[in-house]
Order: structure tokens, then C-alpha cells, then sequence
């Protein structure tokens, strides 16, 4: 999705909330496509410790409150 393409607008434009939620929607739709991908050309992962840079855990744990 590019919102300055479809719809003229940055992210700013959107506020944080739109954006994360935005974010939320476009990972559950192309999330699985893309790890079959990485799978597909032969990715060498640790398939069963995928994440996502905006999982709560993840943030907590940038921010050093894990």
C-alpha cells in the first residue's frame, strides 16, 4: 500500500494510531505470503521464532521493559 500514491497522504497525515492499526492490517494480509516466499527461494530461518518489529514483546523489549 502506498498512501501517498492512492491517497495523498503520509503517515503523518494518517496519526499514529491509523498508522499502527494500518501496519496491523497490511502484516495479516501479506504476512503469509511473505514467509512462503522465504521458504520458497530457500531462506535458511529459524521458522519457528518469526516475528514481527511491531509485536508488543518486541517493542518491550527495545525499549528495555521485557
Amino acid at each position: 500500500m502506498s498512501l501517498t500514491r492512492e491517497e495523498n497522504k503520509t503517515r503523518h497525515d494518517l496519526g499514529r494510531d491509523e498508522f499502527v492499526r494500518r501496519e496491523w492490517d497490511w502484516k495479516n494480509q501479506k504476512g503469509d505470503r511473505i514467509y512462503h516466499q522465504l521458504r520458497k527461494v530457500g531462506g535458511s530461518y529459524d521458522w519457528d521464532r518469526t516475528t514481527f518489529t511491531m509485536d508488543e514483546y518486541v517493542i518491550l523489549s527495545m525499549i528495555g521493559q521485557s
